[in-house]
């Protein structure tokens, strides 16, 4: 049975999303690679409650949509290190192509 979705629980989950994205772009933005950012985001989600048979399908969801809706914020970091270190910047594939395909959910819809 599905939990009721009341404006507290969406307003927690729509924070804990921010706050694993806000991870992700501090990790991306050192240097950290999608395998290491993926990691430490699906420890830290489980942590948070999250479903730990999906975690890192919601994980990558979530970033997902952060780079659909937010893809300055989330990656600017990341881009501006990899600027700096003279490296050219991609982003991962698995996200690309969930962004081309559309596939992506809000993060409010995930966890």
């Amino acid at each position: 049975m599905a939990v009721p979705q009341t404006p507290s629980r969406a307003r927690r989950i729509a924070e804990s999303a921010r706050q694993l994205a806000t991870v992700w772009r501090e990790l991306a933005g050192r240097g950290a690679d999608f395998a290491e950012c993926l990691k430490v985001c699906v420890k830290l989600y489980r942590a948070a409650g999250g479903s730990p048979t999906n975690a890192e399908k919601d994980v990558r969801r979530i970033i997902a949509a952060y780079s659909d809706e937010e893809g300055d914020w989330l990656w600017g970091p990341a881009m501006r290190t990899a600027q700096r270190q003279g490296r050219h910047f991609e982003l991962p594939l698995a996200l690309t192509q969930a962004l081309q395909a559309r596939t992506v959910r809000a993060p409010s819809l995930v966890w």
